[in-house]
């Protein structure tokens, strides 16, 4: 109601009030008088005795009309007093609701806007933030890092979600203080950090400080007893080169974070165009994927393995090949790390034990007697009917498990030891060989020499290479074929490409070559006489 309204509706009210004390005045005052008369003409006084009724009959109507007033009066004023306690009472009730719809609105936007555990803006903070500058500094440039702890879900998964949120803490407060004042940070969400650097318009400058400033973050943490050695990863992105808005921008430094985690972590990429094509790409492939999984659109190719004693090819590899409709023969490097993500590898690699079971019995006919070595990731290695469908597959197509070796790599096994190891002893009590793949490269190598069930250690083709050009490399190689050796395990070596290589190894006695100098893998029709024997 509008306040002309609210004020002529109360002056309607105090007009209707006075006019009705008014009337009854006169009504009771005309009632008095002509009732009082009526009565006293019923009697007959002389002059004095009349008039000192009549002042009486006076006395009479001030008592009556007083005592009238009184009560209404009182009335009046009983029901203004209810009606000022009332109000006073939803004052207090109003200001009550006022103290909690402010305490509330102060919660709100703490939670809104701050981050519970570690006190850091929350990332919708961060949003208007980046579109407040936008909005007042268009022309200026403004640096977002996507940081996140490297390996933090399994960490939290391993050592409990109070040391995980404690690890988040100490990390929040590492960056804060290593930011600088003039920088924000805020947390997205587990241990993903967003950071807002603004006063910097050299972006070779800028590159050059974030770098520095992520070989200066602290590495190691104590986390109630224990201290553990944590790694921070980091995608970059600069408005306005590459995107105008906060959408844009985070899905840019997440795109780069994820490259700078497929890289091997613990490292800070910068977004660019081109790694985005490469990103739609791998989106591209993984879309199709799923329809070459359905389809079947895969074959083998085989890479002969060599004995050093005969020359001939006693194993070989079996490697998958995706024969695109569309594309013909897809590179594995280009569907092989997407399907491990996208989780394909499984059916993949169900479809490679299959076809190598197959094929074995082929070659068998044919009077070839071969040994097909099938690599396992670690997705199929800790599927948890492994070794059920691997027995039921061994009973549908009667093979012979020695004629099979499964290779696995130090990265296959790093992630859930225990269980790779349980796996892998299941799988030789089958009968089936265990290689040890790309051995060289991982960093605790010789430490699963003597813990994992294997038979076969295949040396990296990256030693391989060097032998011409490092001296270093050779002396090595002996190291690691006489330790081998000693342990029983029979050793290949791949990548060979060329001869001088292979006589090296001939001399430290590999026992097996594998390369391109004996032959690219091809498919099993190619297999002949000459191809067996070199």
């Amino acid at each position: 109601m509008k306040k002309e309204n609210i004020k002529l509706h109360r002056s309607n009210n105090s007009i209707r009030n006075t006019i009705e004390i008014i009337s009854i005045y006169i009504v009771v005052g005309v009632a008095w008088i002509f009732l009082s008369d009526s009565i006293l003409g019923l009697f007959s006084f002389n002059n004095e005795l009349i008039h000192i009724v009549q002042t009486v009959k006076g006395f009479f109507y001030v008592i009556i009309s007083a005592l009238l007033f009184y009560f209404i009066i009182k009335k009046r004023m009983d029901l203004y007093v209810s009606t000022i306690d009332d109000l006073n009472e939803n004052l207090i009730k109003l200001e009550k609701t006022n103290n909690q719809l402010k305490e509330l609105e102060d919660k709100l936007y703490q939670v809104a806007y701050y981050d519970e555990l570690t006190g850091l803006y929350s990332k919708y903070f961060i949003m208007e933030e980046v579109a407040t500058f936008i909005t007042y500094h268009e022309n200026d440039m403004l640096a977002i890092a996507y940081v996140s702890i490297d390996n933090f879900k399994e960490f939290n998964e391993t050592k409990g979600y109070d040391i995980g949120d404690d690890l988040i803490k100490q990390v929040a407060q590492e960056i804060k203080q290593s930011i600088g004042k003039d920088n924000m940070i805020g947390r997205l969400s587990g241990g993903g950090f967003l950071v807002l650097f603004k006063n910097y318009n050299d972006k070779i400058t800028f590159q050059t400080y974030i770098e520095d400033l992520g070989k200066h973050i602290k590495n190691t943490y104590q986390l109630g007893k224990e201290e553990f050695y944590i790694s921070l990863s980091a995608g970059v992105t600069i408005y306005p080169d590459n995107g105008l808005n906060y959408k844009e921008l985070l899905k840019c430094a997440d795109i780069a974070l994820s490259e700078a985690k497929s890289k091997g972590k613990n490292k800070i990429v910068f977004y660019s165009k081109e790694l985005a094509e490469i990103k739609n790409r791998q989106v591209d492939i993984a879309n199709q994927l799923y329809y070459g999984v359905q389809n079947e659109e895969f074959i083998l190719y085989y890479q002969p393995i060599v004995s050093n004693v005969s020359l001939e090819t006693k194993i070989v590899e079996a490697l998958i090949r995706w024969n695109h409709p569309l594309r013909g023969l897809v590179p594995p490097l280009e569907f092989i790390d997407i399907s491990e993500k996208t989780g394909h590898i499984v059916e993949m690699t169900w479809y490679v034990i299959k076809e190598a079971f197959i094929q074995n019995k082929k070659w068998q006919d044919q009077g070839y007697n071969l040994t097909i070595s099938i690599n396992l990731s670690a997705k199929i290695l800790l599927y948890d009917k492994f070794i059920s469908k691997l027995e039921l597959l061994m009973d549908t197509y009667k093979i012979e498990a020695r004629k099979f070796i499964f290779e696995i790599t130090e990265s296959v096994v790093i992630d859930n030891f225990d269980r790779a190891v349980l796996t892998l002893n299941k799988i030789k009590s089958l009968g089936f060989r265990i290689a040890l793949d790309d051995f060289g490269i991982g960093y605790s190598s010789l430490t699963y020499l003597k813990s994992l069930p294997i038979d076969f250690l295949k040396i990296d083709r990256s030693f391989i290479n060097e032998i011409t050009n490092d001296k270093n490399t050779i002396p090595v190689l002996e190291f690691i074929i006489n330790l081998a050796h000693k342990l029983n395990l029979v050793v290949i070596s791949e990548g060979i490409e060329n001869e001088d290589q292979l006589l090296m190894l001939k001399t430290l006695k590999s026992d097996y070559f594998q390369g391109y100098y004996f032959s690219k893998p091809i498919p099993p029709q190619e297999f002949t006489g000459s191809m067996i024997n070199y």
